[in-house]
């Protein structure tokens, strides 16, 4: 008796199907790195305002740790630069250095109204972290996407994500008190 044999079409997440720009990378490394960038502002913002609240040690205690987050997040986004290249870029345009730097004893490099400081920390702290959640989301509709000008519309708008991600973060430098140049 011959052997009956099956042929089944290429399942749908085998066929060629739209292509992915190159300047639209869509590694989930870059959204883990925007979540830990994320996660890491947060802490930061909360212990400086612990510091800011308690006094003595244990005022110091926080203050170091915030300082100590925020070497984390220039980490990251050394690492966020380097897997991506439009946002590497994007930074470069903006002047976000990424270096590390001896923390600033009240505040940033950024002139701005101290009794205005605290609220613009946490603005432009929201502000980034509603960018990288943003390019995160727009990432994972790329990368899930099958529809060629979905992709490309999604690529144009991620990638105007990564810059207002960078024009926040030069401005979250500038005035957070964190050591950030």
């Amino acid at each position: 008796m011959p052997k009956t044999i099956f042929v089944f079409p290429k399942p749908p997440w085998v066929s060629e199907g739209p292509v992915i720009p190159s300047d639209c990378p869509v590694n989930i490394e870059l959204v883990f790195l925007r979540r830990d960038i994320i996660r890491q502002i947060i802490a930061v913002n909360y212990y400086m305002k612990a510091s800011r609240d308690l006094s003595g040690e244990l005022s110091e205690v926080f203050r170091a740790e915030a300082l100590d987050e925020a070497q984390h997040i220039i980490l990251l986004m050394r690492m966020l630069a380097k897997l991506d290249p439009v946002q590497a870029q994007e930074f470069r345009q903006h002047d976000v250095e990424l270096v590390i730097t001896d923390p600033a004893p009240e505040k940033g490099n950024l002139e701005i109204d101290p009794d205005r400081r605290n609220a613009a920390i946490s603005y432009l702290s929201e502000a980034v972290k509603l960018e990288a959640e943003t390019i995160n989301e727009y990432q994972e509709q790329i990368a899930a996407s099958r529809n060629q000008e979905v992709i490309d519309l999604l690529c144009i708008i991620m990638n105007h994500e990564k810059e207002d991600l960078a024009i926040f973060s030069h401005y979250l430098f500038g005035v957070a008190p964190w050591g950030i140049k």
